[in-house]
């Protein structure tokens, strides 16, 4: 496994633990529909979450909202809507990203962009 794969892997433990400790349940992780992929698919409510992560190692760029582009956006979209139509059809959507910079074993920053696509 590569060092970018295992940061990622981190992240997104960082970030589901987080979420579970804000109330959040966790439907599902590295959901996929394809060739895209949805980090974490939370619920809260009647609200569904998908959940993109973006992980750094050391004192790095927290601005995970320009990291995610228009292809990035119509994907997660895609995979979004694929998940909400067999699973949760009746429920609200929203987007997020969070952004995680990493600086020792137990030391990172977290930031938690909700409704980030608009």
């Amino acid at each position: 496994m590569s060092n970018n794969v295992k940061l990622g892997k981190e992240g997104e433990e960082i970030a589901t633990k987080y979420l579970e400790d804000k109330g959040y349940i966790i439907e599902a992780t590295n959901w996929r529909f394809g060739h895209n992929e949805i980090d974490i698919i939370a619920s809260k409510g009647n609200w569904y979450v998908f959940v993109e992560v973006k992980t750094r190692k050391g004192k790095g760029d927290l601005q995970p909202e320009l990291k995610v582009d228009k292809k990035k956006h119509t994907a997660i979209k895609a995979a979004a809507d694929s998940y909400r139509i067999r699973f949760c059809p009746n429920s609200f959507p929203r987007f997020d990203v969070i952004a995680i910079s990493i600086r020792s074993v137990d030391q990172y920053e977290l930031m938690h962009i909700e409704d980030v696509f608009y």
